[in-house]
């Protein structure tokens, strides 16, 4: 069988050109071994679903080249009455390994993302050829999904299997809060706590599957659930030496990450906090460097965000009433642009220690650091060095518990 890069364009037209030199008869063999080639180049992709009309009668599919849905090769598969449906995938050399498979509901696109037990995307692999038979129940599209596979995509399988503590939880929140309207912002108050815990534990879980995997594949979208379990956050000595145990450095992923990995979004520990002014609460300007700590905290939020602000009425302020006695710093840090909206949360969330505002066209922090996502919290030690990052509250109150030796 000849090569796919025998099968590029310069080739097929230069052996045109000499194939005039070649007797009649030998024409059609030659011809045959191309299409040949090509038609086993193909991967076909087939299925049934339980399906009904609250979803699209077609999948999205498109290679996984980002961490976001917005790649241009997007297609659709349609899904015939019955459930079925079927699609071939022509492998064009660009190094796809994984493909993202999308469920929309009847109102949504290729970008709407449904959470819990009804998550409508599944992850597969797609080899170079052969044929991928993918069954699954449209209502949970995700975690239903299975496949004629027990290599590879098994594996991607039990890697979706991690989130299931995470998804039952999501499952069992949502179903009390409908439940009681009334009284949803107390009772997701009250899960704050376990909700951000169970995302660690997911992110440990994926972590440790990453370690004791090989195949490219697996790596591949392991480390795509690591980094949205980390809220879009790099950990960047984990993914450095998670890529490179892999030999194909061309996939689009690892390229993207590879690139990534050389900003400073991905680089901030060890970087050195700067004396830059910003507006507190009076308007007066302030920097981090006229308050007098051990450690300082930096909590970047903003009035918009529900987990910040979840954080600041809980887990926040009872870190803040637990080592501030240790000379532990908390500086609230907002990149609202509207000092209205800014102040109104102040008042209702009421948090004790000093507050910043980095907004518009000065938001100086937010450029210095590329700070993307929130909360970001920083610790810094006495030096305003950073010495550790994360999103997660709970994670920040388990570090300062240990560098306090509390």
């Amino acid at each position: 069988m000849l090569s796919r890069e025998l099968l590029s364009e310069k080739f097929i037209f230069c052996k045109i050109i000499e194939i005039n030199t070649i007797p009649m008869r030998l024409l059609i063999p030659i011809f045959l071994i191309l299409l040949s080639s090509l038609v086993s180049a193909q991967t076909v992709l087939e299925g049934k679903l339980s399906w009904n009309e609250k979803w699209q009668s077609k999948i999205y599919i498109s290679p996984l080249t980002d961490f976001e849905s917005n790649d241009k090769r997007i297609d659709s598969i349609k899904i015939h009455r019955d459930g079925t449906f079927s699609y071939q995938i022509r492998h064009d050399g660009s190094n796809n390994l994984i493909y993202r498979l999308q469920l929309p509901p009847v109102d949504g696109n290729h970008n709407t993302i449904i959470e819990g037990e009804a998550e409508n995307v599944v992850h597969l692999y797609l080899p170079p050829n052969g044929t991928i038979f993918l069954s699954a129940d449209a209502d949970s599209f995700c975690f239903s999904a299975k496949v004629n596979d027990s290599g590879i995509n098994c594996k991607l399988l039990q890697l979706r299997d991690l989130k299931k503590p995470f998804r039952d939880l999501y499952v069992r929140i949502m179903k009390k809060i409908n439940n009681n309207p009334d009284s949803s912002e107390q009772f997701k108050q009250e899960i704050y706590s376990e909700w951000m815990e169970e995302i660690g534990k997911y992110r440990n879980r994926t972590k440790k599957y990453i370690i004791k995997e090989e195949h490219p594949a697996v790596l591949v979208l392991g480390l795509y659930y690591y980094y949205m379990s980390n809220f879009g956050r790099y950990d960047s000595l984990f993914f450095s030496q998670t890529i490179n145990r892999i030999d194909n450095q061309e996939l689009p992923l690892i390229k993207k990450i590879r690139r990534d990995l050389k900003s400073v979004s991905a680089n901030r520990l060890g970087m050195i906090f700067p004396g830059i002014l910003l507006d507190d609460t009076a308007g007066i300007k302030k920097s981090i460097r006229d308050f007098n700590g051990k450690y300082y905290v930096i909590d970047f939020w903003a009035s918009w965000c529900t987990p910040c602000r979840s954080s600041i009425r809980g887990k926040l302020r009872e870190v803040y009433s637990q080592l501030k006695e240790k000379k532990v710093i908390l500086i609230g840090i907002s990149v609202d642009e509207d000092g209205v909206q800014w102040r109104q949360a102040l008042q209702k969330d009421k948090p004790t220690w000093p507050q910043l505002r980095d907004a518009g066209q000065s938001a100086t922090c937010q450029e210095y650091f590329e700070i993307f996502s929130y909360p970001t919290l920083f610790v810094l030690n006495e030096n305003y060095k950073i010495i550790f990052e994360t999103s997660s509250d709970i994670e920040l109150e388990a570090y300062l518990k240990r560098i306090t030796n509390n």
